[in-house]
């Protein structure tokens, strides 16, 4: 028997894409199959516009929520409404997304008794400029965070006329430049990522105190404390877009992005020597 897959879409004013990627999921051949809108208290039109598009549609379900939750809280809220559910094979997928590959969900999904330790699965992601997104091989050790601390505070405090100096010497004494690809060493990013029961099991959804980036790295010193391991799987595909949400929101500032990193950096170094039990208490609370 199949299991039940719900998918998340989280939307923040930019109801367009998210139209182009909720009518993409529906072209998807796999049956068993929810699909829930987050509407992150968007300030412009975007929910009423997404009901009147989607309300003859029974298998789409719309929420919004009560104020912007950010990335991590409002995919919690999709997240959560399939767990209700007992859905425990969950899809997140950014709004900017496009599903290209109808059978996308069937070539993801591992059998149960083949799952072991694997906690997320992710496709092929294909950029905008055509390049592949998937996976990122690096490993989030303290080397690495402290590298990116440094960086987004200096264009926080706009040195950026010696960022380019500092980024190739911090790339030059790191090991993580050095890393075979292994699997081992990468992490998968957030735009498609399939959590499985085997995470949310332990987890009952991305970690909450962050609002916008870096959840990709935490989401990797959460496996490792957790003795679970991402799986790309290269025969699945999808289209991203990329930043259309951040685009329109705040028009991709980059000192704008710095801020929210920083303050995500600092939660995954009050992460990195949390034990699994440290770690259900801080999620599941």
């Amino acid at each position: 028997m199949e299991p039940r897959v719900g998918i998340v879409i989280l939307n923040y004013m930019n109801f367009k894409d998210t139209i182009e990627c909720v009518d993409s999921a529906l072209n998807l051949t796999y049956r068993n199959k929810e699909i829930i809108i987050v509407d992150n208290f968007s300030p412009n039109n975007s929910f009423e516009i997404l009901k009147e598009n989607y309300k003859n549609f029974k298998q789409i379900k719309l929420l919004r929520t009560n104020e912007n939750l950010g990335f991590a809280n409002g995919n919690n809220t999709g997240i959560k409404y399939f767990i209700e559910k007992k859905i425990k094979w969950i899809l997140l997928v950014n709004n900017d997304t496009v599903f290209t590959q109808t059978n996308i969900i069937e070539t993801m999904l591992i059998s149960e008794s083949n799952l072991k330790n694997i906690g997320a699965i992710g496709p092929k992601i294909i950029g905008s400029d055509n390049l592949e997104q998937n996976p990122i091989y690096a490993k989030t050790d303290m080397q690495r965070i402290i590298k990116d601390l440094i960086y987004n505070f200096l264009v926080l405090i706009r040195l950026n006329k010696f960022l380019k100096k500092v980024k190739r010497k911090l790339n030059a004494n790191s090991k993580l430049e050095k890393r075979k690809k292994t699997e081992e060493s990468y992490y998968l990013h957030g735009a498609a990522i399939m959590l499985t029961p085997i995470y949310l099991n332990k987890f009952e959804g991305l970690y909450p105190k962050t609002f916008l980036y870096y959840e990709e790295n935490i989401l990797d010193i959460i496996f490792g404390n957790s003795n679970m391991i991402f799986k790309f799987n290269n025969k699945a595909e999808i289209y991203h877009k990329e930043d259309q949400s951040s685009l329109a929101s705040f028009n991709n500032n980059s000192v704008k992005k710095s801020k929210y990193a920083l303050k995500s950096i600092t939660q995954a170094i009050f992460l990195y020597n949390k034990s699994q039990i440290q770690l259900e208490k801080i999620i599941n609370k």
